[in-house]
């Protein structure tokens, strides 16, 4: 029988585990920022569906998306400050769920759903801050356009 010099493979079996499982948690954020970004691809064209603009195509790329509007310089402004203001109401609406659970900022979430929450909650206020900036495709372009 083979057996592993630095303790067995009880230990061996313990440190994949902990490889398996930061896998898992890293698979598991990078799922919820492409969610976050997705779905904030789809409020903007809402927005500008709701504006009477017509939607020509919504091309989706690993981290983000553009959406191709006809548009003018207001509604651009409205359209292009929908998808960070959605990902703040969505992410003050996560974190005050997890508050009303029993988590607080100075403490870790005891548990999966508060963590969940607590996840969706700072990406979303991550990703309306990193849209804001005005590089293409992120709704920084626009806003920038519109005031100047």
């Amino acid at each position: 029988m083979c057996r592993v010099a630095d303790g067995g493979w009880a230990r061996q079996l313990q440190r994949g585990s902990y490889v398996l499982r930061g896998l898992a948690e890293a698979g598991e954020k990078v799922g919820r920022a492409l969610w976050a970004s997705e779905t904030q691809r789809l409020r903007r064209s809402l927005v500008a569906q709701a504006r009477g603009l017509k939607v020509r195509a919504i091309t989706l790329f690993a981290l983000g998306g553009v959406s191709q509007i006809q548009d003018d310089a207001k509604t651009e402004l409205l359209v292009a400050i929908a998808g960070p203001i959605a990902s703040l109401i969505i992410s003050f609406g996560c974190l005050a769920i997890a508050l009303g659970l029993g988590w607080h900022r100075s403490i870790e979430p005891e548990t999966a759903v508060v963590g969940v929450l607590v996840g969706l909650g700072y990406i979303n206020i991550a990703l309306a801050v990193f849209n804001m900036i005005p590089g293409f495709p992120l709704d920084g372009v626009p806003v920038l356009r519109a005031i100047v």
